[in-house]
């Protein structure tokens, strides 16, 4: 049991005081029993030597019956439980119970042996019975007999008792008094002890202002003075905890304290509202709880100790419904006067809000650049695909045009070759309105889809054009590959057809290890690298190589020809295009 300090007082003295008393009772009752003993036997004794002067002239004179009548006499008396007398050899001659049974006998118990070795009267206590016995003198040293006396211990025995109640009864009321004047005296030593534990109670939870009445002129005054002067040095120099608790409780930012072992000693209402716990949920409990997987680590003390404090890290703290809370954290070492550590403080921002505005800020980046990768896929398309095929239409009428003088026949074919171009196109433009646009009605055979190409786009010109199409390479080519080798086959033959003037086209396909090699080579007039360009062809087609992870080299030269080679790596399956 947890007693206070008054209760073990209290017991200390009346244990001191119990000790005390019990121990003069136990000696008191010894000595009044030894002393009634003494007293008893020393009355005892007399009344033996006064009856030894009665029966002396009987033994003297061995008148036998009238010492029976006197031992008679002697027995009535309530003390004496038996007497008898015996003569000088021993012989009991009368004894006080009238009938003198033990006559003419000589007894043989111890006592009685003793008494007739003994030259003087002897005592001894055996059970309940006082025997007194001894030889019997004339005046003149001459033994005439002996005589033996036995007396109940009851009257002594009753005495003893009688005292021993009433030192009891004395003993109780000594302690009744003993143990108020114990609980008197541990009040009044103990009032002023519990005055300074509540005062220091008080000023350990920032009441400086506190006082103790100095009343007293020993020891607990002066630790009641010493602590008043300790209060008034903390109210001048300490902010109050109230005051910091003020300071704590109105901070807009989440809070928390931590113990050296990351356990958390405190949190302001600020944390606690974000996190959705009750105070008393936190208080003892590890900071593990709230900076989960890990991320407790970021106020461990050995490294804010090494590293110094954290600054605005970003983290997650989690509520008690184990819902994500993204801040910003800020941990640092809080140490006493003489530096070290007592403590961890945690500040955290939370920044949830700022985490949506950039999630939406992100979406929306993620949007403009969609939408401008789409714009650069419909100009690529455009240019690649209705352009070009808007290019061969044009072939076809010019071609048509030079021959209606001379081949009405052949002009009206190409007329129908460019009227089929033409529609050919109105559907590539109802594909850019409808769906994603392709550029191409890409059928799945890829060396198929080139030699009509190369056929649709030379149809009218007089550009000779020669393939070299390895099937196996082919056919390693996805459908995605496809549309951008394709849009890019038709931008080099129409350059070719267009601005180089070229005689011959060279084009092949073929494979290298775990690649396609495309090689597409003109004898056209060339162009100059470092020439300014208006048209977006070549800039479309280092684009869809770098789509398709490829590699893209353009080699011309004035009045050199043109040569243009795709290394485009396998893979398993198709690229958007």
């Amino acid at each position: 049991m947890n007693f206070g300090i008054r209760t073990k007082l209290v017991i200390l003295m009346f244990s001191i005081v119990l000790l005390v008393g019990v121990s003069i009772s136990i000696y008191a009752i010894y000595h009044e029993r030894t002393l009634s003993l003494g007293v008893y036997a020393s009355e005892n004794r007399e009344i033996v030597r006064l009856l030894s002067e009665l029966v002396l002239d009987d033994l003297d004179f061995n008148d036998v019956s009238g010492l029976r009548l006197r031992l008679m006499d002697a027995q009535a008396h309530p003390r004496i439980l038996y007497v008898y007398a015996m003569n000088a050899e021993g012989t009991v001659l009368a004894d006080g119970s009238g009938q003198s049974y033990i006559r003419e006998t000589q007894p043989k118990d111890p006592f009685n042996q003793d008494i007739l070795g003994a030259e003087d009267w002897i005592t001894k206590k055996q059970d309940w019975v006082l025997k007194i016995g001894g030889p019997v003198f004339l005046p003149n040293k001459t033994l005439v007999g002996y005589l033996a006396v036995g007396f109940s211990m009851n009257p002594a025995y009753e005495t003893i008792r009688s005292e021993t109640l009433t030192n009891l009864a004395i003993t109780a009321a000594g302690l009744g008094i003993g143990a108020i004047l114990v609980i008197i005296l541990a009040t009044r030593i103990t009032r002023p002890i519990s005055q300074t534990v509540d005062a220091a109670k008080l000023i350990g939870d920032g009441n400086f202002s506190t006082r103790l009445p100095v009343e007293r002129q020993d020891e607990l005054g002066a630790l009641a003075g010493a602590i008043n002067q300790m209060a008034e040095r903390l109210q001048s120099t300490t902010i109050s905890k109230a005051y910091m608790d003020d300071i704590l409780n109105f901070l807009s930012e989440p809070l928390i304290v931590l113990t050296p072992s990351e356990a958390i000693r405190a949190a302001n209402p600020a944390a606690l509202s974000l996190l959705g716990y009750e105070e008393t949920e936190l208080i003892e409990r590890p900071v593990a709880m709230i900076l989960k997987d890990g991320s407790h680590s970021l106020c461990a003390l050995s490294d804010l100790m090494e590293k110094g404090p954290r600054d605005d890290v970003e983290t997650t703290y989690w509520t008690k419904d184990n819902v994500p809370v993204p801040v910003l954290f800020s941990a640092s070492v809080m140490r006493d006067r003489f530096g070290q550590p007592e403590g961890i403080v945690c500040v955290a921002r939370n920044i949830k809000r700022r985490k949506q505005m950039e999630e939406a800020l992100r979406q929306s980046e993620q949007k403009v650049r969609q939408a401008l990768e789409e714009r650069e896929q419909l100009s690529r398309d455009l240019h690649d695909g209705i352009l070009q095929s808007m290019f061969a239409v044009s072939l076809s009428l010019e071609s048509s045009r030079s021959l209606v003088r001379d081949d009405v026949k052949l002009a009206l074919r190409n007329v129908d070759q460019a009227i089929g171009q033409l529609k050919a196109v109105m559907r590539e433009v109802r594909h850019f309105i409808t769906g994603p646009p392709s550029g191409l009605n890409y059928k799945d055979n890829f060396e198929a889809n080139v030699r009509a190409l190369v056929d649709s786009m030379t149809a009218a010109h007089p550009t000779s054009v020669a393939l070299h199409i390895d099937a196996n390479a082919a056919t390693a080519i996805t459908k995605g590959q496809a549309v951008h080798l394709l849009n890019i086959i038709r931008e080099g033959i129409s350059n070719a057809l267009r601005h180089a003037e070229a005689k011959q086209i060279d084009l092949s396909i073929a494979g290298r290890g775990e690649a396609t090699l495309v090689e597409l080579v003109d004898d056209g007039v060339g162009f100059d690298k470092n020439a300014k360009r208006s048209g977006h062809g070549l800039d479309n087609m280092k684009a869809r190589v770098e789509m398709m992870g490829g590699q893209l080299e353009i080699i011309g030269k004035r009045d050199w020809g043109t040569r243009i080679v795709l290394e485009i790596p396998h893979e398993s399956t198709g690229v958007a295009s």
